[in-house]
């Protein structure tokens, strides 16, 4: 056996749901760049990358993102909600910052 000589993209190696969250806070802010003419959303410029993930899968992530509060609805439109926020802010796993606000709303922190 032998060693790769790359390690992976990290868009390859990470979770898809985290991935999904920084695109969609990147495209906001060039949404809102001064001279800015063309909206970009979260998926094409996940997109544009040079290995691109599988386009299904980013559609169950919105799905899921969607489903737990991360966003205000199931398609590339929609808001980056509270919870999703603050998932950006933690080196956590979705479901894991989602706890952590939970405990901070309900004062057991």
């Amino acid at each position: 056996q032998t060693l790769n000589t790359h390690e992976p993209p990290e868009v390859l190696s990470a979770p898809l749901d985290r991935i999904y969250l920084q695109a969609k806070q990147l495209s906001t802010s060039l949404g809102n760049a001064p001279g800015s003419k063309t909206k970009q959303t979260a998926t094409s410029i996940l997109a544009q990358l040079l290995q691109p993930p599988d386009m299904a899968k980013v559609q169950d992530t919105i799905r899921e993102l969607a489903a737990v509060g991360a966003l205000t609805e199931p398609h590339d439109e929609a808001s980056v909600t509270l919870l999703g926020s603050f998932c950006l802010q933690l080196p956590l796993d979705l479901l894991l910052s989602q706890l952590v606000l939970m405990g901070v709303a309900w004062d057991c922190a």
